[in-house]
């Protein structure tokens, strides 16, 4: 097995390539990224170990294969693929989190209904469907994890009728019976729409009467006013059980926490030196 000697005798297991790993790792640990991001970045590191990728970036630097500026390009462009696979891979674990959470918290505000139950609008004769999806006026983008409820106007006691959650489409559905009206001759029963984040805290209502059509189903477009766009995505974001929170905080951690080419170059730098006093003797590695 061929053999790298070192000008300063260092221990076998400090080695330039060591010793770009701890570089590697301290800079990564310098940003505030969310624990599981942090722990993929680490796993990768130490996959670029066992392929040889950093071996290879040292050896090719050491034997003039390539210049310092090309070597440490590359190790820039090494880092930040290490930490977007690793923010992709939260993301796409997050999507499927928030799926989940947002069937739950779903079930848990039907279950909140007095004298309903978690399936109150499944177990329903479906007499009347009112349909929907709700987008943000900026983005024209839909809007999830907000509670649509549906308020008659002309009922028989409560005026609450049913609720539903946004999924991550922005749709929901509420359905009705015909006994929850009461007789009024040829005219059709009214509800209005109010949404919120939680129950009964509506930050919009919409501002005019829906009639419903007997067994017909009925699909409106709400694009919330431009003025609660920010009271809705800052409660949507500190709400525990929010199915965006993790997902905004992980955006936030690509915003502010993109590891710059400069940053990189800097710290690669640090190990000019270690990499000019590798000796080799005819054909050998760092290791």
């Amino acid at each position: 097995m061929s053999e790298s000697s070192f000008s300063n005798n260092q221990d076998s297991q400090d080695t330039p390539l060591e010793r770009l790993k701890s570089n590697l790792d301290e800079h990564l640990q310098s940003f505030p990224l969310i624990k599981s991001v942090r722990q993929s970045v680490g796993k990768e590191v130490n996959n670029l170990l066992r392929d040889g990728t950093l071996n290879t970036i040292l050896t090719n630097l050491a034997t003039g294969q390539t210049t310092l500026e090309e070597s440490l390009q590359t190790l820039s462009n090494t880092a930040n693929n290490i930490l977007n696979t690793a923010i992709r891979e939260e993301q796409n674990t997050a999507l499927k989190e928030n799926r989940a959470n947002l069937q739950y918290r779903s079930a848990l505000l039907k279950q909140q209904l007095d004298g309903e139950n978690s399936n109150n609008n499944l177990n329903r004769k479906r007499d009347y469907i009112l349909k929907g999806q709700v987008f943000n006026p900026r983005k024209q983008e839909p809007i999830y994890g907000l509670v649509v409820e549906a308020i008659g106007i002309d009922v028989t006691k409560d005026n609450f009728l049913g609720l539903d959650v946004t999924d991550t489409q922005g749709f929901f559905e509420i359905v009705f019976r015909a006994k929850d009206f009461k007789a009024s001759g040829n005219k059709l029963p009214e509800v209005i729409l109010q949404i919120g984040v939680e129950r009964e805290a509506p930050l919009y209502i919409t501002p005019k009467a829906i009639a419903l059509q007997p067994r017909e189903e009925l699909f409106l477009k709400i694009l919330l006013p431009e003025d609660i766009i920010d009271t809705v995505e800052w409660h949507l974001q500190w709400l525990e059980a929010s199915p965006i929170s993790r997902v905004e905080q992980i955006n936030r951690t690509i915003a502010f926490n993109q590891i710059q080419h400069t940053q990189i170059s800097e710290m690669a730098k640090v190990l000019k030196e270690e990499i000019a006093t590798i000796k080799f003797q005819g054909k050998q590695e760092v290791l």
